[in-house]
């Protein structure tokens, strides 16, 4: 079986683009890559991270340009990690 390695670029919704991001998950290796604009302050509608998680499989690799991307704050980073292992 081959790893999928996915990449994920969010700003929040004042932000103007998640260009670099993905331009830094491209570089990296990532073969798939989603994106969202929108607040990481909750999960809840952050369809594409949602998309991600239930695409994993074991071994495969997330990849973010910085944790604060991924969640709000480091219980919530803790916690998608723990859900992705």
């Amino acid at each position: 079986m081959q790893m999928a390695k996915y990449g994920y670029a969010r700003v929040s919704s004042l932000s103007p683009s998640t260009d670099v991001q993905i331009k830094a998950l491209q570089e990296a290796g990532c073969t798939v890559v989603k994106t969202e604009k929108i607040s990481g302050s909750i999960r809840d509608g952050r369809v594409e991270l949602a998309n991600i998680l239930d695409c994993m499989q074991s071994g495969d690799v997330l990849v973010v340009c910085k944790m604060d991307r991924l969640g709000r704050d480091t219980r919530d980073e803790l916690n998608l990690v723990h859900e992705i292992d």
